[in-house]
C-alpha cells in the first residue's frame, strides 16, 4: 500500500515541467512583475515626453507673443489693451499682468523671474492704473512749476483730463476720510502733499480765480 502511494507521488512529480537551473525558476516567478514594471516605465517615459513637448510649445508661443509685442510697441509706442488691436496679443498682455500679480503673491503662476526681466527690459507696464496716475501726477507737477500752484480748474482746456483727474483726487480723498472705499493710498497722498496740493476744491477755485485768472485759459 505504501509502495503504491510513493509511486503515484513520483509519477506526479515526473509530470512537472523541467527546470534547468535556479536562475530559471527565479525568472519564472518574477517575470510577470518585471513585465509590469517595464510597462509602467514606458508609460512614464511617454508621459514625460509629452510634458516636455507641451512645455516647448508654451515657450515657443510665449516667445512669439513677446516678439509681436516688441514690434507693436515700436510702431505705436504704447502697449495694447483689451480690444485695442483686435488680436490675441491684447489678451496675452492682460494675462501677463494677471500672472505677474499671482507670482508676486506667491500663488501658482505661469510667470517666471526670467519672463519678468524680459518684459521689463522693454519697459513693460505691470499696473496700468498706477502708471496712468503717475502720468497725471507728473503733469500736475509741471503745472505747479509753470504757475506756482496746483490750482488746476476742472475745465482746463490746455489739458482737460488733468482737470478731471485733479477733481477726482479730491473726491477720492474725501471718500477715504469718511471711511468709504477709495483708491487713495498713503503714498499717493504724500506725493500730492509734497507739491502743495489743495484738497479743498471750493477754496482752491476761489484762490485760483484771484491769483491766476490771467495765467490759465478757461473754456
Amino acid at each position: 500500500m505504501m509502495s503504491t502511494t510513493m509511486n503515484t507521488g513520483l509519477n506526479s512529480c515526473e509530470q512537472l515541467p523541467a527546470i534547468s537551473s535556479p536562475e530559471t525558476l527565479v525568472l519564472r516567478i518574477f517575470e510577470p512583475a518585471m513585465s509590469s514594471q517595464v510597462n509602467q516605465n514606458d508609460q512614464q517615459h511617454d508621459s514625460s515626453s509629452k510634458s516636455e513637448e507641451k512645455l516647448k510649445l508654451r515657450r515657443y508661443k510665449w516667445d512669439s507673443y513677446f516678439t509681436e509685442l516688441v514690434a507693436v510697441y515700436a510702431v505705436h509706442q504704447i502697449y495694447p489693451t483689451s480690444g485695442s488691436h483686435g488680436t490675441k496679443l491684447d489678451g496675452w498682455v492682460k494675462r501677463q499682468r494677471c500672472h505677474y500679480r499671482r507670482f508676486q503673491k506667491g500663488h501658482p503662476s505661469a510667470m517666471t523671474q526670467e519672463r519678468i526681466e524680459q518684459l521689463e527690459s522693454i519697459g513693460f507696464i505691470w499696473d496700468r492704473q498706477e502708471n496712468l496716475w503717475q502720468q497725471r501726477f507728473a503733469q500736475l507737477s509741471d503745472f505747479k512749476k509753470a504757475h506756482g500752484n496746483c490750482y488746476v480748474p476742472t475745465h482746463f482746456c490746455n489739458n482737460p483730463k488733468l482737470g478731471i483727474w485733479v477733481k477726482c483726487q479730491r473726491r477720492q480723498h474725501k471718500l477715504h476720510n469718511n471711511g468709504h472705499s477709495s483708491n487713495v493710498t498713503k503714498e499717493r497722498t504724500q506725493q500730492l502733499n509734497d507739491i502743495g496740493f489743495q484738497w479743498d476744491g471750493e477754496k482752491t477755485f476761489a484762490t485760483w480765480t484771484q491769483e491766476n485768472k490771467n495765467q490759465v485759459q478757461l473754456v
